[in-house]
């Protein structure tokens, strides 16, 4: 019996075939590799002779040009497997539609562990769950039809799985849809666990570790993301610029992305420019689609004033000049002031934090390296699976669920507090456990007994 091994190498992850007497009889796999040029990531396949996957490298920097950074990382994954895949069965005809065999040998590949074949068997490293291989047959599906034009083949077929009963119509009347789910597709058990918050007792005792233990930095992050609800890539993408004050309360923070922002850097939703020919002030005139305004507090605005002084002390600088010199090369920021957009007045735009060894811009990793400790450090428990509940969005759950337990929000409002569109996806930032919830009917049954309305 032979097998197939992943194996990983300089070049990335490759796959050897070995016969029944152990020796290797195929290497197979695809490079990829990214690279940035004027502002824009490129993503780039070849095979293992080097030689450009024309079609797939047309897909990611072409059709996908003006989607998501993490759309487009995810279909440069999928198709770095699908194309592996190919080679090591030597498929060629791929561009017609893969049919049933093909695709059932598709799932085990990507699947991945230790599977026993008829003729060979299969040790991999890598195991995917069926949420993964899912995601990559969705891109395979776009891929197929935008590029082939297939659109009728084993990963494109469907099945009826039920049927969707509601009220269509004005007057009520019953109205039937069919539902229906891709044959290709593997069995997902729905997610019933709960996101996790920071309540308020645990925001101070994270408050008072950091007070300790760590630095005026951290506190400032995480009280942004606490006390006014901004996500962790809204904060690692502030400017100086962006922080513009006021008198009285009505200082504020712009969100706005710039060339220069990493994938982690970004605001949501918010115009993302790719080559300086995007920076055109009508594209962040508007609200919500342009920038952001988050209304700040003097206190808060004091706290930013204290660490942007105290991070780039003359007098500390002048002790490490690979500090400011990466501060001056690597912190840089476009000033969209010079544009004719609104902003505070700088000399030379950085971004606000700055990591404390190398005073380069703070990742998102960096962060969430010291956020765990000192969750770790409180008490507060961390979920093992770290990439479906993220660190630092927890902060901003708590920020929802002080306005709408504590406060009061209705859902337009908290809508609005959160800079949601729609009131339906506030929905998810609504996570009450059992203590919440017993806390909000022992409210109700005081509301109402003093409304006449005894409970007793």
């Amino acid at each position: 019996m032979g097998v197939i091994k992943e194996v990983s190498t300089s070049l990335g992850t490759i796959y050897d075939r070995y016969d029944n007497k152990g020796e290797m009889i195929q290497r197979a796999g695809t490079i990829g590799f990214s690279k940035n040029k004027e502002g824009f990531t490129y993503f780039i396949l070849t095979d293992l002779m080097g030689n450009k996957i024309k079609e797939a490298n047309l897909y990611l920097n072409n059709k996908l040009r003006e989607s998501k950074y993490k759309k487009r990382e995810l279909a440069f994954t999928a198709l770095k497997l699908l194309y592996s895949f190919l080679d090591l069965n030597r498929i060629t005809s791929y561009k017609y539609g893969l049919d049933d065999v093909t695709v059932s040998k598709l799932l085990q590949f990507l699947q991945g562990g230790n599977y026993k074949g008829f003729n060979w068997n299969q040790e991999f490293n890598t195991n995917r769950s069926n949420k993964t291989v899912n995601n990559y047959l969705a891109v395979y599906r776009e891929y197929f039809t935008i590029i082939f034009n297939v659109k009728n083949s084993a990963i494109h077929n469907t099945r009826i799985i039920g049927n969707l009963r509601g009220n269509g119509t004005m007057l009520g009347h019953s109205v039937k849809e069919k539902v229906e789910s891709y044959n290709a597709n593997k069995s997902v058990r729905p997610n019933v666990k709960v996101p996790k918050y920071i309540k308020p007792l645990q925001y101070e005792l994270i408050v008072k570790e950091i007070e300790q233990n760590y630095t005026l930095r951290d506190k400032v992050i995480v009280e942004l993301m606490y006390r006014f609800g901004l996500r962790l890539g809204e904060v690692l993408g502030l400017t100086l610029e962006d922080i513009v004050e006021g008198s009285g309360n009505t200082s504020g923070l712009f969100i706005r992305n710039r060339l220069q922002d990493k994938p982690w850097q970004r605001g949501k939703g918010l115009h993302t420019p790719n080559s300086f020919s995007n920076y055109r002030p009508e594209d962040y005139k508007a609200e919500g689609e342009g920038y952001h305004f988050i209304l700040i507090d003097d206190e808060m605005l004091e706290l930013l004033q204290e660490y942007i002084d105290e991070s780039r002390d003359e007098f500390f600088l002048n002790k490490y000049e690979i500090k400011r010199k990466n501060l001056a090369e690597k912190g840089r920021a476009d000033k969209l002031t010079d544009l004719g957009m609104e902003g505070a007045e700088v000399v030379e735009n950085q971004y606000v934090f700055l990591s404390h060894q190398h005073y380069t811009p703070l990742t998102a990793a960096g962060w969430n390296c010291i956020l765990r400790q000192v969750l770790n450090k409180v008490g507060i428990k961390l979920d093992k699976e770290k990439k479906k509940n993220n660190l630092s969005h927890r902060f901003r759950h708590g920020f929802a669920m002080v306005r709408a337990h504590q406060l009061d929000y209705t859902h337009v409002k908290l809508a609005a507090a959160l800079r949601h569109k729609s009131i339906t996806t506030v929905m998810k930032y609504y996570n009450p456990d059992d203590k919440d919830k017993a806390e909000l009917l022992s409210a109700q049954r005081e509301r109402a007994n003093k409304g006449g309305y005894s409970f007793e």
